[in-house]
């Protein structure tokens, strides 16, 4: 790939990005008038609105740096150091956050409720998106466990796809409503294939495919959109 095709390619992702961001000022926006005007009436109600207003930033934060800086960078031709996103990506089994760091986020989580409870004031949209952020580190240790499948089975039929089968789509992992306004979900009805979902649990002996190839496999798809 010659230095225009990679040129070329990032001023497309920044263009994206860009269209991305004005579509979600717009149900921001919303949320953030309800919210200044409804103060006088009711500040419970504004502060719920605030509070809604940080979480929902956090999931399009999040969808936005798993689509556009965790994958979709254009492919040069040379060898290319494997990411934690990517090694992820070939080893669904092996998490490098672990559930004592999790839990550690909870400390500072309570201190930012408490004091967003006690100012009452804009404070409330971080209080929000810190809590986006806890629910995403959470959630996704959640969609690894074979139990969760049935309790969220839709988020974790999205997430397994994007693992697996279309990885560049379903990049939303605690919510799947930007994949749905951006176009990046997975075709409708689906299948999940028995062999997909036993690879990602990690309990298939029939795809026991050696690092190398499970790699060359991922790359594929990993780097486009």
């Amino acid at each position: 790939m010659n230095i225009y095709t990679i040129m070329q390619h990032r001023y497309s992702q920044i263009n994206q990005q860009v269209i991305c961001f004005w579509i979600f000022l717009m149900p921001a926006s919303l949320l953030l008038f309800l919210a200044k005007f409804a103060r006088p009436v009711s500040i419970t109600f504004s502060q719920v609105t605030l509070f809604i207003l940080g979480w929902i930033s956090w999931t399009f934060g999040e969808y936005i740096a798993h689509r556009f800086w965790m994958h979709n960078r254009p492919e040069t031709g040379k060898p290319r150091k494997i990411t934690n996103h990517q090694y992820h990506h070939t080893h669904p089994t092996e998490l490098k956050i672990k559930d004592s760091h999790r839990i550690m986020l909870l400390v500072p989580g309570v201190l930012i409720m408490l004091y967003a409870l006690l100012r009452l004031n804009y404070f409330t949209i971080f209080a929000g998106f810190y809590t986006g952020f806890m629910s995403y580190q959470f959630m996704h240790v959640i969609l690894h466990r074979r139990w969760a499948y049935a309790v969220f089975t839709r988020l974790m039929q999205h997430h397994i796809l994007h693992h697996c089968k279309f990885t560049n789509k379903c990049f939303g992992v605690t919510v799947t409503w930007w994949d749905i306004a951006f176009n990046t979900s997975a075709p409708k009805n689906y299948k999940v294939p028995d062999k997909i979902i036993n690879y990602y649990f990690g309990e298939s002996q029939k795809i026991n495919l050696p690092k190398s190839a499970e790699i060359i496999k991922i790359k594929q798809t990993f780097y486009t959109n």
